[in-house]
């Protein structure tokens, strides 16, 4: 007897190798051309195919993901406080050993790029901290009024949370990279007037 397109895993098996199609959780055939033998092989095996991939999407997401780097979100690694920072506060950067060597914060409102540590900044670059005070610091004080060189543009420093919204901090041993890291995300409150 073919099998039709779906094949259910928590079906009872009829004496004659057919499937009752009125119960079970659907699992995609795994091959047009197998017929009965393979799935009759597979056994309680369907059931934990069928599971696996339900499981994977209801796991929470534990990356998030920039270009190809992965940059895992991870509050014991690097933790940002307060989580909603006001003009006039302080960003502290919780870190733990092994965070990285570089940091980085990105404005997704405009998609502005400040790289704050890095092992080769440009010639005229002022770093927020030499790179081997970073990678062995515990904590990182940034300034809600933190001026630095966007990256693409290469103009003069401007002020790093310069609009409302949200922020994503990056650490990691090389940010130009395929290395990855730690990220974490602060939202800005407007500003107001000055």
């Amino acid at each position: 007897m073919p099998l039709s397109p779906l094949v259910f895993a928590s079906q009872k098996e009829r004496p004659d190798h057919s499937f009752d199609p009125t119960a079970g959780v659907a699992l995609h055939q795994l091959s047009t051309w197998a017929g009965d033998g393979l799935i009759q092989m597979l056994g309680p095996m369907r059931i934990i195919i069928a599971i696996v991939p339900l499981l994977a999407l209801l796991a929470p997401p534990c990356c998030a993901q920039d270009g190809h780097a992965i940059f895992n979100v991870d509050r014991n690694v690097l933790d940002c406080s307060p989580k909603h920072l006001k003009l006039g506060g302080t960003l502290r950067l919780q870190l733990a050993p092994d965070h990285g060597r570089e940091l980085a914060i990105r404005r997704n409102s405009d998609n502005a790029w400040f790289y704050l540590v890095v092992e080769s900044p440009p010639p005229d670059m002022k770093q927020f901290m030499p790179v081997e005070a970073f990678r062995i610091a515990s904590h990182v004080d940034i300034p809600a009024t933190a001026r630095a060189v966007e990256w693409e543009s290469g103009h003069d420093a401007q002020p790093i949370f310069a609009s409302a919204g949200s922020y994503d901090l990056f650490v990691s041993e090389n940010m130009e990279s395929d290395a990855g890291g730690f990220k974490c995300t602060v939202h800005v409150s407007a500003h107001g007037p000055k």
